[in-house]
């Protein structure tokens, strides 16, 4: 797992960055787990050969279940500036980077390249449907509260983005 965004002090020792990464990182991103620090094997802190960027950090962990935990707390690390990901060996970050240069997507899962043909739209242009459901009455009687198999429960209503896309309904 490599750590990016996150000041630490390079001068530290391995013990200082274990506990230091227990505290800022891993108890953000899953603070119900009891983190002791035999549960980081190692952790490795690279200086930035650009000034004003924060060294990459590197932990190893004791379990792959430790890793898993943290990578489901990555929208809290997001929010704070620390983002978190796979650590890929050269050649599979220049694979990965000439699927880019060439218009498709790629990523790796359990260790198996995966290529899809194009590359995904980003959020501002991506269309999305949503559903409306429709009120209930006020009171209900008893004889009201059975329902015909064909009645609607709910409607999607054609909806426009601020910026004028036309977004479909479902029933279209």
């Amino acid at each position: 797992m490599r750590i990016f965004g996150w000041e630490i002090d390079p001068r530290f020792g391995e013990k200082e960055h274990k506990s230091k990464a227990i505290s800022d990182i891993l108890k953000i991103a899953s603070p119900t787990t009891n983190w002791v620090p035999d549960d980081v094997k190692r952790i490795q802190v690279l200086n930035s050969t650009k000034d004003g960027y924060p060294p990459l950090t590197i932990p190893t962990f004791r379990f792959e279940d430790d890793k898993v935990r943290a990578y489901r707390g990555r929208e809290e690390l997001r929010k704070q500036g620390i983002r978190i990901g796979d650590d890929h060996t050269k050649t599979q970050r220049n694979t990965l980077r000439y699927l880019r240069e060439h218009g498709k997507f790629g990523y790796l899962y359990k260790g198996q390249l995966q290529v899809k043909d194009r590359l995904p739209q980003p959020a501002s242009q991506r269309r999305t449907v949503t559903g409306r459901r429709k009120a209930t009455p006020p009171h209900i009687d008893g004889d009201q509260n059975a329902h015909n198999v064909g009645d609607t429960v709910g409607d999607t209503a054609e909806h426009e983005r601020m910026d004028g896309d036309q977004i479909t309904s479902m029933n279209a």
